[in-house]
Protein backbone atom coordinates (compact mmCIF):
# COMPACT_ATOMS: atom_id res chain seq x y z
CA UNK A 1 0.00 0.00 0.00
CA UNK A 2 2.91 2.36 1.05
CA UNK A 3 4.75 2.09 -2.01
CA UNK A 4 1.41 2.58 -4.41
CA UNK A 5 1.00 5.49 -2.64
CA UNK A 6 4.65 6.56 -3.02
CA UNK A 7 4.08 5.78 -6.91
CA UNK A 8 1.13 7.83 -7.21
CA UNK A 9 3.01 11.06 -5.90
CA UNK A 10 5.84 10.25 -8.11
CA UNK A 11 3.74 10.28 -11.13
CA UNK A 12 1.87 13.78 -9.49
CA UNK A 13 4.78 15.03 -9.06
CA UNK A 14 6.09 14.25 -12.81
CA UNK A 15 2.61 15.29 -14.17
CA UNK A 16 2.77 18.71 -12.56
CA UNK A 17 6.39 19.35 -13.42
CA UNK A 18 5.91 18.29 -17.15
CA UNK A 19 2.92 20.82 -17.41
CA UNK A 20 4.83 23.44 -15.33
CA UNK A 21 7.53 22.80 -18.45
CA UNK A 22 4.81 23.06 -20.92
CA UNK A 23 3.76 26.41 -19.63
CA UNK A 24 7.26 28.16 -19.39
CA UNK A 25 8.11 26.41 -23.06
CA UNK A 26 4.90 28.71 -24.15
CA UNK A 27 5.70 31.46 -22.70
CA UNK A 28 9.06 31.49 -23.50
CA UNK A 29 7.70 31.21 -27.22
CA UNK A 30 5.09 34.41 -26.86
CA UNK A 31 8.41 36.35 -25.75
CA UNK A 32 10.46 35.39 -28.43
CA UNK A 33 7.71 36.36 -31.34
CA UNK A 34 8.71 39.70 -32.88
CA UNK A 35 5.72 41.85 -32.82
CA UNK A 36 5.36 44.51 -35.39
CA UNK A 37 2.71 47.54 -35.39
CA UNK A 38 1.23 49.28 -37.92
CA UNK A 39 0.23 52.76 -37.21
CA UNK A 40 -2.71 54.16 -39.70
CA UNK A 41 -1.26 57.49 -40.58
CA UNK A 42 2.03 55.98 -41.89
CA UNK A 43 3.57 55.36 -44.80
CA UNK A 44 4.66 51.95 -43.96
CA UNK A 45 0.61 51.92 -44.02
CA UNK A 46 -0.25 53.12 -47.42
CA UNK A 47 2.37 50.74 -49.17
CA UNK A 48 0.59 47.37 -47.01
CA UNK A 49 -3.02 48.62 -47.54
CA UNK A 50 -4.91 49.34 -50.87
CA UNK A 51 -8.60 50.30 -50.97
CA UNK A 52 -8.56 51.94 -47.82
CA UNK A 53 -10.16 55.81 -47.15
CA UNK A 54 -7.63 58.21 -45.32
CA UNK A 55 -7.22 57.68 -41.29
CA UNK A 56 -10.16 59.28 -39.63
CA UNK A 57 -11.09 60.01 -35.81
CA UNK A 58 -13.44 60.61 -32.76
CA UNK A 59 -14.32 60.10 -29.34
CA UNK A 60 -14.20 56.13 -30.02
CA UNK A 61 -10.24 56.15 -31.43
CA UNK A 62 -8.40 56.41 -34.87
CA UNK A 63 -10.10 54.00 -37.54
CA UNK A 64 -10.48 53.91 -41.80
CA UNK A 65 -13.45 53.02 -44.00
CA UNK A 66 -12.59 50.98 -46.95
CA UNK A 67 -14.28 51.15 -50.30
CA UNK A 68 -15.43 47.46 -49.79
CA UNK A 69 -12.78 46.11 -51.27
CA UNK A 70 -9.87 46.61 -48.95
CA UNK A 71 -7.13 44.59 -48.58
CA UNK A 72 -3.36 44.43 -46.65
CA UNK A 73 -0.57 42.57 -48.24
CA UNK A 74 2.41 41.42 -46.16
CA UNK A 75 5.22 40.53 -48.40
CA UNK A 76 8.14 38.25 -47.19
CA UNK A 77 6.93 38.42 -43.59
CA UNK A 78 7.90 35.62 -40.96
CA UNK A 79 10.29 34.23 -43.69
CA UNK A 80 8.64 30.38 -43.61
CA UNK A 81 7.93 30.81 -39.41
CA UNK A 82 4.52 30.95 -38.43
CA UNK A 83 3.00 34.01 -37.23
CA UNK A 84 0.08 35.54 -35.70
CA UNK A 85 -2.22 38.26 -36.70
CA UNK A 86 -3.29 40.33 -34.62
CA UNK A 87 -6.39 42.28 -36.55
CA UNK A 88 -8.18 45.26 -34.50
CA UNK A 89 -11.41 45.87 -36.52
CA UNK A 90 -12.83 48.59 -33.75
CA UNK A 91 -13.96 51.12 -32.56
CA UNK A 92 -17.57 49.95 -32.59
CA UNK A 93 -20.36 51.56 -33.18
CA UNK A 94 -22.22 52.24 -29.91
CA UNK A 95 -25.32 49.54 -29.56
CA UNK A 96 -24.78 48.06 -32.66
CA UNK A 97 -22.62 44.92 -33.13
CA UNK A 98 -19.68 44.50 -35.26
CA UNK A 99 -20.41 42.90 -38.71
CA UNK A 100 -17.64 40.77 -41.07
CA UNK A 101 -18.44 39.91 -44.20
Amino acid sequence: MRLALHIDRVLLGLTLLLLLLLALASALQQALMPTTTLPLRTRSAEVVLSGFHASEQDVRGRYRWTNGDATAHFYAVGQGRPLVLDLRLGPAVAGKPAAIA
